[in-house]
């Protein structure tokens, strides 16, 4: 009896480093920055947060100002959103997702399950990036994939920004997906600046 309890401690070290090893390399895969790859929620997790994990809507949209944790708190979402249901993921900044547009390497945001669009409001506005931001949020809305954004600008200055240069109907079209979104406010004080 006690050597298959020592096989039995054993393999549950396998299983909890094994489930660590995969977890890891699904961050890896995800293209998360490494400062953010063992990102997990906490007890101090917005309520919303924890509801969005449990039934989510299309998406979630972090608002706050810089340094209040919503790159970390999407990080953290979406690795327990691949890991709890063995998914792909994708981390990008707006920045990155104009330039990967540009080279026509975007595919990845299409098709991952859950992906993270860091500082939307970051990139240079123009009426071509509002398109294929509407292009990504359309397809993946209609596709049941979820989208995660993080943004400096609240949520009526960031759909304003959005809105630009778009025709009425697809403006339109956009704010009624991004009301399908639900919105987190992140407070507090700049935590890099300790």
């Amino acid at each position: 009896p006690e050597q298959f309890a020592e096989n039995e401690r054993e393999w549950e070290a396998y299983q909890r480093e094994r489930s660590a090893h995969i977890r890891e390399e699904r961050a890896r895969s995800a293209r998360i920055p490494w400062c953010y790859l063992k990102a997990s929620l906490n007890a101090f997790a917005p309520q919303e947060i924890l509801d969005w994990l449990e039934k989510p809507t299309a998406g979630l949209i972090l608002t706050g100002p810089p340094g209040t944790g919503k790159t970390w708190t999407a990080c953290a979402v979406m690795n327990e959103y691949m890991e709890t249901r063995k998914c792909s993921g994708r981390f990008t900044t707006a920045v990155d997702y104009m330039d990967a547009c540009l080279d026509d390497e975007d595919e990845r945001c299409f098709t991952s399950r859950i992906i993270v669009l860091d500082d939307l409001g970051k990139e240079k506005r123009n009426n071509w990036f509002n398109s294929m931001l509407f292009r990504l949020v359309d397809s993946r809305m209609s596709t049941g994939r979820k989208t995660i954004i993080t943004t400096n600008y609240s949520s009526n200055a960031i759909l304003a920004r959005l809105l630009v240069g778009l025709d009425d109907l697809t403006a339109t079209a956009f704010k009624s997906r991004l009301r399908e979104f639900t919105a987190v406010r992140m407070e507090g004080v700049d935590r890099r600046g300790r």
